[in-house]
């Protein structure tokens, strides 16, 4: 959490609770969130704290309410009648509501230059699933496949964009960020070995193709090879499809 006054970052509250319950209130915007929504996502009813889910909130609120006190005199949550919400007179914005902005703001864009700086600018947000190490939670679930699927169609349609404006370099650059995010992304594969071949390294080309083997699934990398076979953009392309037949 940024603000004027500070930093707050997740491993200083040294509370996982405490940030689950905060990202919940984040991710869930509401005017007010109910008690009993905030004991099921906490604690799941069978669980030993269950009991005393009244008790274990109103602790998590207060440490969170302390840890946030460091970086700014307003309070960050407050007590409604049956549950709580973000203080008003806060202005809360996270990157994913960035990230949202700026895909609608590239989807109502015509003109394309202006698409590709605002489409770079929002998959630079994307660092991977969403609170990964949240992603066994069954709220979490849905959030997760929805920004990756975002991401992927974002990512995809970059890069396809940088490769019609023949801008190889910066084509190169984002498909390896999109594969060390999603490794299992083929078209971003197709298209690092393309703006490879166009900078004039098709040794650098053979070495991307075969991490992309190890990496892919079978069919996925016989997709990769018939991808690059009909760009004929290099003839080893069809060496490696002619090789990946005979085996």
């Amino acid at each position: 959490i940024y603000t004027a006054g500070g930093v707050l970052r997740e491993e200083e509250m040294k509370s996982p609770m405490c940030c689950r319950l905060l990202a919940y209130m984040l991710l869930n915007r509401k005017v007010n969130v109910p008690q009993h929504e905030l004991f099921d996502i906490l604690w799941p009813e069978g669980t030993a704290e269950y009991e005393n889910s009244a008790k274990n909130l109103r602790s998590l609120v207060f440490r969170l309410r302390q840890a946030f006190g460091l970086i700014s005199e307003y309070q960050l949550m407050e007590t409604t009648t049956n549950g709580y919400r973000f203080n008003p007179k806060l202005r809360i914005k996270t990157d994913l509501e960035l990230f949202d902005h700026l895909w609608t703001l590239a989807q109502q864009s015509s003109a394309t230059s202006a698409k590709v700086d605002i489409m770079k600018e929002a998959v630079n947000l994307y660092k991977g699933s969403v609170l990964s190490s949240w992603d066994s939670d069954t709220w979490m679930k849905p959030i997760i496949t929805h920004y990756e699927l975002r991401y992927k169609g974002m990512v995809n349609e970059l890069l396809k964009t940088l490769a019609e404006q023949k801008d190889y370099y910066n084509l190169h650059k984002y498909a390896a960020q999109a594969i060390s995010v999603d490794p299992g992304n083929v078209k971003a594969y197709y298209w690092m070995i393309i703006s490879t071949c166009n900078l004039g390294s098709e040794e650098l080309a053979v070495t991307q193709l075969s991490t992309a083997e190890k990496n892919l699934t079978e069919e996925e990398y016989a997709d990769l090879l018939r991808k690059l076979r009909d760009a004929r953009i290099t003839p080893l392309a069809d060496a490696f499809y002619n090789e990946k037949l005979v085996k």
